[in-house]
Order: structure tokens, then sequence, then C-alpha cells
């Protein structure tokens, strides 16, 4: 256990290390933005005590609510910062880490175990997850959590070990939705189990119970959210949205059962720790097939080899074989590639592949310990920019029309930013506007955008005496929805509403339709302008051209008060209608301790699902 609290310990010291050193004034993601202003909702709720906080958490929201809710808690007793909030997530880089050892036990002997943990600390995806505010690696450390305590109730012979498990699925499915298409890879895994013991009534009743406690958790969410999250996913997860967000193959191709690899492989794992774990899998291929000729001679009757193969499948290795494989199934139904939903599954993986390296015979140790030690404290070295010339540029290497990053050491920020900028490879030779001495330069002229818009809009409101009400009719991967009203809690510690204007098609309304309906908010001033002549971040925007906006926007009684031009010289155009709340008789005036980038957030109903829920 000293090893594995070393290691946990040298990870969290290195995401917190890289943090300060990295991302305090720069630009959060649109996801970042929204998730940070959950958070300081629910920090703000806590105010009023325990019912008030569920009361603001079941408001309806596809997103879910666990990341928020422990952020909430810690900026409660902390006053923390958004960018000290990055910190939450070293709790669920703790988490990961124990519960790939507790599950990795199960599976092989302790210093396997260790090593298991090790290398998936040391996953760029899981390096990346405790270096940004958002749910994949929450999500990959509850659901490997829930394997654990799969794993440690054995055959569900123990009720508070069935029951704990339960607890555990239900926490998971509230990390991320998407969760909620890999529980039943861990219930399959269970079932197989079932069958294969021969499980009595007794152990049947645990499972049973574990199911329904995990229901119960889960329903403390759901019952107030199921119908955003229903609409969420078979829209963005399985509707016409998920095209936007990968590519579909039919499941007879090839590319169906493989992207999901090559996903992996390029954004989660990358080529050093493939290598150690492909050299891993060998060892355990080998063995495996020497145990299994073995296993075939000694069991000379029919009756012997059904046992046989009964045993195996009662086993530990097998059930996490089986939730491996559907859980890719699961994964590989849906285009949308999202942001680490791979990671989810990849510890599992690592555990099933050392485990078969563990059985390989005594050359396997020295073997893989070498390979994965290696590839373990490299990735860790070149994620924190350790690595020399590893601190602005990405690395490939080549296997014939494959290509796998070997390092990338710029952060998830500017992977981010250079994807959404049109796959830029230097954001300051591809984006318009004055050009700026570096990308972090540019980068941080988005965040001053945002609060500039923040303050143009809460200015311009309280001129009026006004409660801004806010429909975007253009927005763009770092001034949007969600980076505004973050900005407008950083400065002004009031929620924003916002909302999207969106084609007509699409609403089911016309512009002026929207503008004027009760149920989207009736906004009082609209953002419209020019989206981006790069495609992804033009997708964006709900409406791509401005001109019919401005049209119903004057129909509709609106008239320009205002503009704004963003980093890369496009101008986006304020209109105001004069309605809206009164702005109580004492407004919240700006607070100077809470400059650009540093303060609190608050609420936004509005998110823009890039990187799925």
């Amino acid at each position: 256990m000293a090893a594995l609290a070393g290691i946990t310990v040298l990870a969290v010291v290195a995401n917190l290390w890289w943090i300060a050193a990295n991302r305090r004034g720069l630009p959060f993601d649109i996801d970042e933005s929204g998730y940070l202003q959950r958070t300081i909702r629910d920090a703000d709720a806590l105010r009023g005590g325990l019912g008030q906080l569920v009361q603001a958490v079941r408001q309806p929201d596809p997103q879910a609510p666990l990341v928020p809710v422990v952020g909430g808690f810690v900026r409660s007793l902390t006053h923390a910062g958004p960018y000290k909030m990055l910190g939450v997530e070293q709790l669920f880089t703790v988490v990961l880490a124990i519960a790939t050892y507790l599950a990795a036990t199960k599976a092989m002997a302790r210093r396997w175990a260790v090593l298991a943990a090790a290398v998936v600390l040391a996953l760029p995806g899981a390096i990346d997850g405790g270096r940004r505010f958002d749910f994949v690696l929450p999500a990959a450390a509850l659901v490997t959590a829930a394997l654990a305590a799969q794993l440690g109730a054995a055959d569900f012979a123990s009720t508070p070990r069935a029951l704990t498990w339960g607890v555990l699925l239900g926490l998971a499915t509230l990390t991320r939705t998407m969760v909620l298409g890999l529980i039943p890879a861990l219930l399959i895994a269970a079932v197989v189990r079932l069958i294969a013991v021969r499980a009595g009534r007794r152990q049947l009743l645990n499972v049973g119970g574990g199911v329904v406690l995990g229901f119960a958790v889960a329903l403390t969410w759901y019952s107030a959210t199921w119908r955003n999250v229903a609409d969420y996913l078979f829209s963005y997860g399985y509707g016409v949205r998920a095209a936007g967000y990968g590519q579909g193959y039919p499941v007879w191709d090839p590319n169906w059962w493989t992207a999901r690899l090559g996903s992996a492989a390029n954004n989660e794992i990358y080529f050093p720790l493939s290598l150690a774990l492909g050299v891993c899998a060998g060892l355990g291929v080998a063995g495996l097939l020497a145990r299994w000729r073995a296993g075939a001679r000694a069991a000379t009757d029919p009756g012997a080899r059904r046992e046989l193969r009964r045993a195996r499948l009662a086993g530990n290795p097998a059930t996490v074989a089986v939730y491996v494989f559907v859980g890719y199934l699961a994964l590989s139904s849906t285009r949308n590639h999202g942001s680490g939903f791979e990671l989810t599954l990849i510890p599992a993986a690592v555990i099933l592949t050392l485990a078969a390296a563990s059985r390989a015979g005594r050359a396997a140790w020295p073997v893989a310990l070498a390979v994965c030690s290696v590839a373990a404290v490299f990735s860790l070295a070149a994620d924190s920019g350790l690595v020399p010339g590893s601190r602005s540029a990405t690395r490939s290497v080549s296997l014939g029309p494959v290509g796998i990053k070997v390092l990338d050491s710029r952060g998830p920020l500017f992977r981010y930013a250079q994807l959404t900028f049109g796959g830029c490879p230097s954001l300051t030779r591809c984006m318009g506007g004055p050009p700026p001495t570096t990308d972090d330069q540019y980068l941080v002229r988005w965040l001053t955008a945002a609060h500039a818009g923040a303050g143009l809009i809460h200015g311009d409101a309280l001129a009026r005496d006004r409660e801004p009400v806010v429909f975007f009719a253009t927005q763009d991967p770092f001034f949007n929805t969600n980076s505004v009203d973050l900005a407008y809690q950083l400065g002004f510690h009031q929620q924003l509403p916002t909302g999207l204007l969106r084609p007509p098609a699409q609403a089911g309304l016309s512009l002026v339709g929207q503008l004027e309906t009760p149920r989207l908010g009736q906004p009082n001033l609209v953002i419209v302008g020019t989206p981006s002549r790069v495609p992804r971040p033009r997708a964006f925007s709900p409406v791509r051209d401005p001109r019919p906006v401005r049209v119903a926007l004057r129909a509709d009684g609106f008239h320009q008060i205002g503009h704004l031009t963003l980093p890369d010289g496009r101008v986006m155009q304020l209109w105001w209608k004069e309605r809206g709340p009164a702005i109580p008789t004492s407004p919240v005036k700006p607070s100077p301790s809470a400059p650009p980038g540093r303060g609190a957030a608050g609420g936004n109903r509005s998110m823009h699902p890039f990187t799925g829920a």
C-alpha cells in the first residue's frame, strides 16, 4: 500500500503543479464553464442547507450532478475560485487509483495490482482529466469503483457487499449520463458470473437488492431530469445531432469494431503505454494458450471440460473481460466520440491485460515491470512538459496507415482549442485579427472577450433598469452562453439567464416566435454576428446566417445598442428590446476582488454538448 500511496501522491502533486503553472489566467472551455457554474450554484445553495441544495440539483438539466455537488461542498468549505476548483478533480484521481488497485487485487497479485494502478494514473487521458474541470475522470473513477465492488462481492453471497456495489452503481450514473450505456455491461458481467456459479436464492436476492438500491440512488436526480436526459441522449448520443461528433459506420464495417481502439490509443493512451500494454498482452496471450492446452489435456472427458469452462466464467478475469467487451460494443454503437468516453473502460482493460500477463510465468514480471514503468514515467513526464522539446510540440509515430501520438504536452485546453479552431497546428497562424505573440496570449483574448461581453450586458441592462435575459444567435468555442454566463457570475455574482436562438426548422417556431414565446424566456437582449469561417467553431453557432435574425429582431421591436469585437476580428452586435423584470432597488455592483479569471461562477441552462455529458 505504501507504493500505491506514493504513486498516487506523485500523480496528484504533478497535476496540481501543472494547473498552477499552466492553467491560471486562461479561459475555460465551453463544458468547463457550464460545469463550474453548476458547482458554484450548488455552493451558494448550501448556504440555505441541504434542502436548498437538493432543490437546486433537481432542476431540469441533462448534465450529471455528482461533480458539481462535490465541488460545491469543497467551495463552501474553502471559498476556492474557479482555477483552484480544478483541484476537485484530484479527489477522483485518488478514487481511480484505489479502485483500480482493489479491482486488480481480485485478479492478480498485489505487486501486479500496484503496477496496474500506476499505468492507469499515467494514462494521458487520466492525466488530462485531472487538469480540467469536467466529468471524464470522475466517470472513470466511479465506474472502476463499481467494478471493484462487483469483484469484491465475488458471488454476491454477502449482503453488505452487494449493497455497496449497488450504491456505487448508482453514484456512477450520477457522474456522467453516458455511463448509462455502460451499466448494462456491468450487469451482464454479473449475470454471467451468477449463471456460472449456479447462484442460489440468497445470491439472487442480494444482486436484486443491490440493483434496486443503485436505482434508488440514481433516481435522486434522474426522477427530476429524465426527460431532459432522454432528449439529450437520443439526439446527441443516438440521434441526428450525433452526426456532428464522430464518423458513423455500419456494424459489418471493420471500422465499427476498430474506431474506438484507435480513438483510445490516440487520445487516452498514446504510443508508449500502448506499446507497453501490447507487450503485456502478448505475454498474456502466450501464457493463456499454454494453460488452455494444458487444461484441455488434463480434462479428458466432456463433463470435465464443461466444468473447466464454467470455472473460468466464474473467475474474476472473466467478469472483467465480459464488462470490457460489452462496454466496448456499447461505445461503438454511438457515432458521438465525445471526450474521454473510452477512459471509462480503459482501467478495466489495463487490469485484464496485466492479469493475463501475470499468469505468463516468472519471466513475465520483470518484462512487464520494465516496459510499463518506463512508459508510465515517460507519459507523466511528457504530459507535464518535462521531456526536452515537449513543451509546445506534439509527436506522433506512423504504423502503416495509422498514426498514434507519442506525446502532447500542450494540455487539454490547447488540444480543445486546436480542434475547435479548425485543427490549426498553431492558433496564431490560423486565426484572423491582430497576431498575438503566443497561443497563450491568443486564448487570453477570448477570456477577455467573454468578460467584456458580460460587462456590456450588465451595463446596458443596468442603464435601462432591467434584468438581462440573453439569447445567442451566434456563439463560438470560447464566446458562448456558458463562457459569458460564467464571466457574468465572476463579475456580478448573479446568474445570467441565457438561451439559444435556433433555426426555425429545428425549433419548430419562427425566429420572431422564439423571441416572443414565454416558455423560452422572452429575451430582452440578443447577441448576433457573423459566424466563424472555420467549420468547427462555425458549428457552435445555432444560426449560421445573421441576416434573417436581424430582420426578425427589427420586426419584433429590437434595436441595436452596442457591439463587441472578438479576437478573430468578427463583430458581435447587441440588440435590445425594452422589457423584462426590473432590477431590484439595490443592484449588485461589480466586485473589485473578482477580475477576469478569478472569483466565483453561477448557473446556466444552455449547455453546448461538444464533449458529451
